[in-house]
């Protein structure tokens, strides 16, 4: 059976081989260009934002193909919930990296650091209930099954 699957696999790896896809060679120098002169106009006036370049120039974001309408999903309204799910959560389900995530999506805001902190403390509590339960409950088991 082991044989069967080695070749198997080894038949997919060929046919796979095959598969390729040119690459592609499409010159980028004039979007960068554009993108390189928006900067520059940001970078030499350090009192406009890029809102303000939006609304005086324009053509520039034109040029580029960026949508002014456009709103990033990651910087939403609401602090409380960086990316759209609240910051409990964030540290409930990832743990210390929920903290790491939430704290570079907010820019270090108090409150929302707060809540994944403690919904980081709440899952590794939960956790160790279960951990400590399961001990338990198999020293229980084992004294019971046992002759002396």
């Amino acid at each position: 059976m082991t044989r069967i699957l080695t070749i198997f696999f080894c038949v997919c790896i060929y046919v796979c081989s095959f598969a390729k896809e040119p690459l592609q060679n499409e010159d980028f120098t004039s979007e960068f260009k554009k993108l390189n002169q928006l900067e520059s106009i940001i970078m030499a006036n350090p009192n406009f934002t890029v809102d303000s370049v939006i609304k005086e120039q324009p053509q520039l974001l034109k040029d580029l193909g960026i949508n002014s309408e456009t709103k990033s999903n990651i910087g939403d309204d609401d602090p409380m919930k960086p990316a759209g799910f609240p910051a409990f959560w964030w540290g409930f389900c990832l743990g210390i990296w929920g903290i790491l995530i939430v704290y570079l999506i907010t820019d270090n805001n108090k409150a929302a650091l707060n809540k994944t902190v403690k919904g980081c403390i709440t899952a590794t509590a939960i956790g160790l209930g279960v951990y400590v339960i399961a001990i338990v409950g198999s020293l229980i088991a084992a004294a019971a099954t046992s002759p002396y």
